[in-house]
């Protein structure tokens, strides 16, 4: 079929509703395809080797569909892919570590699939990198020591719903244009970082679930955009710093299942909670 359409450049059948299918192994026919959209339209079966041979490729959008099996490591031999959505599918296995070879990717989007093991650190010195949305998985990996000082441009950093382990570096805070940043339920331990007070663009900030000690650093009184903090179901102690209430633009805020001590700030009730 594909071979008669290959001067194709975008080609996008998403969200439509298509009985079934799967992706057929002359996609790769399609040499001059630059952006293939087929989100959610019910697509089973495996993402074939084939989609390799789609040098040209810039965009890949396959998340939203029933897809199995794991990624083709030859999707990696593509040196001009910028966004990868495959996320809300039954993927499973280990991530190909040649994804860090993708050095203009903006998007990685793996989410809610059956990915485990490692999360390929090389993905974390993709300077290009915008959103990494790879939560809801299985990934049991530690996260870098140097997590946040190759990612100058990165806005989302959404790792919840996995078992990673180890501490949260504080390397995290040089990646100062994150918006939102979800770590919760997983493994972490450690304190929170002293340096996610220069995260001044947070606007989401999502810690719980963890097993996180030490107290709530006072740095947070400089995350002035943040409007949801959450760093429930840990091991805090201390007490809960008045610090919190200069935080103008915070809309929820939730603290429960710690081991706090002391009084409730008054200035509480000054706040927009």
């Amino acid at each position: 079929m594909w071979h008669q359409c290959k001067e194709l450049i975008d080609l996008a059948l998403g969200d439509n509703m298509f009985e079934s299918g799967i992706i057929p192994i002359d996609i790769g026919n399609l040499t001059n395809l630059q952006y293939l959209y087929l989100r959610n339209i019910r697509l089973q079966g495996s993402i074939p080797n084939e989609i390799g041979d789609l040098l040209q490729l810039k965009g890949l959008y396959l998340g939203g569909n029933q897809l199995t099996g794991s990624i083709p490591s030859s999707l990696f031999n593509n040196s001009v892919l910028q966004q990868i959505d495959l996320g809300e599918n039954s993927l499973s296995g280990f991530v190909p570590k040649g994804i860090g070879n993708l050095d203009k990717l903006s998007i990685l989007a793996l989410s809610n699939n059956y990915f485990k093991g490692s999360i390929p650190s090389n993905i974390f010195n993709i300077s290009t990198l915008t959103r990494v949305l790879l939560d809801n998985n299985f990934f049991s990996s530690l996260l870098p020591s140097y997590l946040g000082i190759g990612l100058p441009r990165l806005e989302q950093l959404m790792l919840h719903e996995n078992k990673l382990t180890g501490q949260i570096p504080n390397s995290i805070s040089n990646a100062s244009k994150l918006i939102l940043l979800d770590l919760s339920s997983n493994k972490l331990s450690g304190g929170i970082p002293n340096g996610i007070g220069n995260l001044t663009n947070l606007i989401k900030l999502a810690l719980d679930g963890n097993d996180l000690i030490g107290v709530i650093p006072t740095g947070v009184n400089d995350l002035h955009s943040l409007q949801f903090l959450s760093l429930s179901n840990n091991r805090l102690q201390g007490s809960i710093i008045n610090e919190l209430c200069q935080l103008q633009s915070l809309k929820e805020l939730f603290l429960a299942n710690n081991m706090f001590l002391g009084v409730l700030p008054g200035c509480l009730g000054n706040t927009s909670l």
